[in-house]
C-alpha cells in the first residue's frame, strides 16, 4: 500500500512551511530567481516575512534602490526554492510580484524591523562603492525609511518535491483565479 504523502494536501503542505515561518529562529530565508531588464538571471536570498495562506502570497522587503526591485518590476516574475530539512520538504513558489505603495502599510512594515535593521536602507544603492556610502549625504537613518519597499508574491503555481527513502514523490499545484488544480508528476 502507498504511503500517503505530505504533498497531497495544498492546505496542509502549506500550514507546515506557515509554522515554520513564524516559529521565532524558523526557516524565513529562501533564494529568490529573477530576470533582470537585461535578460540575465539573478538568485539571490531574501528574509520571508510574512505568509498569507487565505491570499496566497509571501511579503518580503528591500532597499527600494536594489537590482531586485528593477528586475521584479520588468519582468513582473520571480521563483522562490524553499527547503525544510526536517521534512526532506522541497517547495518552488513561482510567483507574480506586487510592490506595497501604500504609505500606511509600509509604515505598518517599517515599525516591525530592528532599529538596528533601518542602516540597510540608507545612502546609495546595495553594490554601489563603499566611498559613495561614507560621501552620500544621504545616509542618514532619519531618511532611511524612503528607500524602504515592500513586495507581496503572489503564488501562480506550487512545485513540492519530498524526499523519500523509498520513492520521491512530486506534486504540481496550479492556480486558476481562486482554485488550485494539481498533478503528480515524475519526480
Amino acid at each position: 500500500m502507498k504511503q500517503k504523502s505530505l504533498i497531497d494536501s495544498l492546505s496542509s503542505l502549506l500550514e507546515v512551511m506557515k509554522k515554520e515561518i513564524d516559529r521565532p529562529g524558523g526557516k524565513k530565508w529562501c533564494p529568490m530567481a529573477t530576470v533582470s531588464p537585461e535578460g540575465f538571471p539573478q538568485n539571490r536570498y531574501i528574509i520571508l516575512r510574512s505568509m498569507d495562506l487565505s491570499k496566497g502570497h509571501f511579503i518580503f522587503y528591500t532597499h527600494a534602490q536594489s537590482r531586485k526591485v528593477a528586475d521584479l518590476e520588468t519582468s513582473a516574475r520571480a521563483v522562490l526554492c524553499w527547503y525544510l530539512q526536517s521534512k526532506r520538504l522541497q517547495l518552488q513558489f513561482f510567483c507574480t510580484p506586487k510592490r506595497i505603495t501604500q504609505t500606511k502599510e509600509l509604515r505598518t512594515y517599517w515599525k516591525t524591523l530592528y532599529e538596528l535593521s533601518h542602516k540597510d536602507y540608507q545612502g546609495p544603492p546595495p553594490g554601489s562603492p563603499a566611498s559613495e556610502a561614507l560621501s552620500n549625504p544621504d545616509s542618514s537613518t532619519k531618511d532611511s525609511e524612503r528607500h524602504f519597499a515592500a513586495f507581496r508574491l503572489y503564488w501562480e503555481r506550487i512545485e513540492a518535491l519530498e524526499l523519500r527513502k523509498e520513492e520521491n514523490q512530486r506534486r504540481v499545484y496550479v492556480r486558476h483565479q481562486s482554485d488550485w488544480d494539481s498533478f503528480v508528476c515524475h519526480p
